[in-house]
């Protein structure tokens, strides 16, 4: 009769050392995972600084922003001789 208990518990026992393990390798996994993606990210992020010209973002913007200066006050002198 005592054999059964003991066998019982020993499966039980083995069972929650076996998945202990099977999630400790799953772990293991995901962060080499993890650490691949980030090294990934790493790399996407240096392209992105190597390929962006900050200075030429720059003259862009400042032709936005004098296309806008004129075109509004294009608007300005049209409302003036409307408004008149």
């Amino acid at each position: 009769m005592e054999k059964k208990p003991n066998k019982i518990k020993n499966w039980i026992i083995g069972s929650f050392q076996f998945i202990t393990i099977g999630m400790l390798t799953f772990c293991v996994f995901l962060l080499f995972n993890q650490q691949r993606e980030i090294n990934n990210l790493k790399s996407a992020i240096e392209n992105i600084e190597y390929n962006c010209d900050v200075s030429d973002l720059e003259s862009k913007l400042d032709d936005v922003e004098s296309n806008l200066s004129s075109q509004i006050d294009d608007v300005r002198r049209t409302v003036i001789v409307w408004s008149d």
